[in-house]
């Protein structure tokens, strides 16, 4: 099983311990654009999946990067724990508070309600095996601070930049996917193999996200 195709589920991705990241800031002289725009670098060899262009063995050193409509929040937005009768996913954070909560209940249907209808059966079906529930469990339990630092925009989708504290200041920083439903907002793993999301993905885990006023496109 690939860790990134079922989002955050704390058995491996959470598990890799990563120095604080960082988000740097870049702008240019332009006048503002209406929408603001991040752009997400990262090396081809950083990434999960091969896709057709990185076949050759000369691609993976080349460096990748999309532009997107997103924004780096000024002020973090903080996850706190909550309670299950206190379950609010009208808003992306509470989405992220209730899926972090139901992970370190170990919850397994409080955790698969998080997800998108077509995708419960999925994660109910991952966590019918007690170690991998086990796992995500004590891992999730390790976690001490949980803040949400930007978003961005693609295919319908809304993507989380999230970045956790471990003990001994450990940081984990990435990416999730979610939309909005009829019954609030859920997260999906429908972008997990999607190049696009990938390389977003390996740059948030970088901390190399740039907030740019304005796209210019050289021919």
């Amino acid at each position: 099983m690939n860790t990134k195709s079922f989002i955050i589920l704390f058995t491996l991705t959470f598990l890799v311990s990563y120095t604080a990241c960082f988000y740097a800031y870049s702008e240019t002289n332009e006048p503002p654009s209406e929408k603001k725009k991040l752009a997400f670098v990262t090396k081809r060899a950083n990434l999960w999946y091969k896709h057709a262009k990185d076949l050759k063995e000369k691609d993976v050193s080349e460096t990748a990067q999309v532009f997107l409509e997103g924004e780096l929040y000024s002020s973090p937005k903080t996850i706190k724990e909550i309670d299950k009768k206190n379950i609010d996913r009208s808003t992306p954070e509470g989405l992220i508070a209730s899926y972090i909560s139901a992970s370190k209940k170990g919850d397994v249907s409080w955790i698969a309600e998080n997800f998108v209808d077509e995708e419960k059966d999925k994660i109910l079906n991952l966590f019918k095996d007690k170690k991998t529930l086990k796992e995500s469990q004590e891992a999730a339990k390790k976690i001490q601070s949980e803040v949400i630092r930007g978003e961005a925009k693609y295919k319908g989708h809304l993507l989380l930049f999230i970045e956790q504290e471990y003990p001994k200041n450990i940081k984990v920083a990435e990416t999730v996917a979610c939309r909005k439903t009829t019954d609030g907002w859920k997260l999906t793993n429908s972008l997990s193999t999607d190049e696009t999301f990938d390389i977003v993905f390996a740059a948030v885990s970088s901390g190399q996200v740039q907030e740019v006023k304005q796209l210019t496109l050289i021919k």
